[in-house]
């Protein structure tokens, strides 16, 4: 229904989830969450947002795409990730 058609114009016709975690990191915001508790009412729809579209991109995502040209995100871009999330799941 609609709500497919919006998650398919976020994850690829503008990947909101690369925008959304390039400005989570370059802005410190999630930083600022995992060490000191701040942004509470910014990070979470953010995250999610970020956190929904990739998930939605990864569903149609081969091996090839992932593991060679790695896109949207290089693999140790992808274990940044995994360990910030853990961090913000942890808080």
């Amino acid at each position: 229904g609609k709500a497919v058609e919006m998650l398919n114009a976020l994850a690829f016709d503008s990947p909101v989830h690369l925008a959304t975690w390039v400005w989570l990191v370059k802005s410190g915001t999630l930083k600022a969450y995992v060490e000191h508790g701040t942004d509470v009412e910014t990070v979470g729809p953010v995250l999610y947002m970020c956190c929904k579209t990739y998930l939605h991109r990864l569903m149609v995502t081969d091996d090839a795409e992932f593991y060679e040209t790695q896109s949207p995100f290089p693999l140790s871009q992808l274990v940044e990730m995994s360990l910030m999330l853990r961090q913000y799941v942890n808080r």
